[in-house]
């Protein structure tokens, strides 16, 4: 049965020792935020990592694989559309002007800081998915224990990754209130695309 956003399988991942994964995970954490390998903001090595992750997640089977790019996809497509809208046309200061949209323009500057927060994030996010497609939080907390972390910490830990199907849950209400007002999910990419723009609102606020 499972549990969260657990996915049943014994690929590689699903064999590794639980913290073994976690270890990978706040890795990873402290690797995004560190300003190393920037270029123009743009933080190259947070991206690389990503990529990474997502080779590690390749070798565990296609169907995590799948399950990984979709979840990923839907949690951060939305909150990349708002990056791009809100830092793209609205970051201060900003004075290189790529495209203008009537009063508003594109700026180069914003554009550069919203890759800077998505280069993080999709690091970030990628990581923690990878913990939580191949993990049960049960087998993770009962290994937390027995290295001699205290339950209560455990149950700290297990709370904070069960951040990520919350949020998938909350997005998919939305979403599924959308539809019930009339909004077309299924189509172009673009209509997919616009799909999406009202849930970067209500899922982030």
């Amino acid at each position: 049965m499972e549990t969260g956003l657990y996915l049943p399988g014994d690929g590689l991942l699903h064999r590794w020792h639980p913290l073994t994964k976690l270890a990978l995970t706040v890795a990873a954490f402290m690797l995004g935020f560190a300003n190393l390998l920037v270029v123009r903001g743009v933080p190259l090595l947070a991206s690389l990592l990503g990529l990474g992750v997502a080779g590690l997640v390749a070798l565990d089977g296609a169907e995590t694989l799948r399950l990984w790019t979709r979840r990923l996809v839907f949690i951060l497509a939305p909150i990349f559309l708002s990056l791009v809208l809100v830092q793209g046309f609205f970051f201060p200061g900003a004075e290189q002007v790529l495209w203008r949209l009537g009063p508003f323009g594109l700026k180069l500057e914003g554009l550069l800081f919203a890759a800077q927060i998505a280069g993080r994030l999709f690091l970030l996010t990628g990581a923690t998915l990878l913990l939580l497609l191949s993990t049960q939080p049960t087998d993770l907390a009962l290994a937390l224990n027995r290295v001699g972390l205290p339950r209560e910490i455990s149950y700290l830990v297990i709370a904070a990754i069960q951040l990520l199907p919350r949020m998938q849950a909350r997005a998919t209400a939305i979403l599924d209130a959308q539809r019930a007002r009339g909004l077309r999910t299924e189509g172009s990419p673009m209509v997919r695309l616009r799909a999406l723009l009202p849930l970067a609102g209500p899922l982030i606020g």
